[in-house]
């Protein structure tokens, strides 16, 4: 599990929303927990409890000279 306390940690992991109510039920979750987690394993987000919330779409930040 990989733990945010902020957004800006998560957007700079390659990690988005894909809609609306996701970017908001992150900020809810965040502010009323203090923290979240990410599954990379079932790539679901999980609130503190660890129950999954929703499934995080993920951007490769890294090299792309593989390709």
């Amino acid at each position: 599990m990989i733990e945010f306390d902020n957004l800006e940690e998560y957007l700079k992991c390659g990690l988005d929303f894909t809609d609306f109510f996701e970017r908001e039920i992150f900020d809810y979750l965040l502010k009323r927990d203090g923290k979240l987690f990410y599954n990379p394993a079932t790539r679901m987000m999980c609130y503190i409890h660890l129950t999954p919330i929703y499934y995080v779409e993920q951007n490769y930040v890294g090299n792309r000279t593989y390709l």
